[in-house]
């Protein structure tokens, strides 16, 4: 996955439990890696995936779709072919994007 990846996608909710099953139905529907699953505060918890960027935008597509069936509202972003200034944003942030692991 290490040298395909394209894209990063990004998911932030309300709420853990369901996150980890709309991470679970992303990973189900798309070649996607989850390397990070955690509430970050605020009442926000934060997922980040990583593959090619159509199996990111269909795991997000498949987030949306799956957070209705939990009531819950969450936030989606694919950022495609990310820089360097990326990569060292979500260091600075405390977030782990390891290609070399995923969750």
């Amino acid at each position: 996955m290490a040298s395909q990846v394209r894209a990063i996608g990004i998911i932030e909710g309300r709420l853990l439990l369901p996150l980890i099953n709309i991470s679970n139905a992303m990973r189900k529907v798309a070649d996607v890696a989850l390397h990070h699953l955690q509430p970050i505060g605020g009442g926000i918890t934060l997922a980040v995936i990583s593959g090619e960027v159509g199996a990111v935008r269909v795991a997000l597509e498949t987030a949306d779709a799956a957070a209705v069936d939990y009531e819950e509202s969450i936030r989606t972003q694919v950022f495609a072919h990310p820089g360097p200034e990326v990569w060292e944003l979500f260091n600075n942030l405390g977030v782990s994007v390891d290609l070399a692991q995923s969750l």
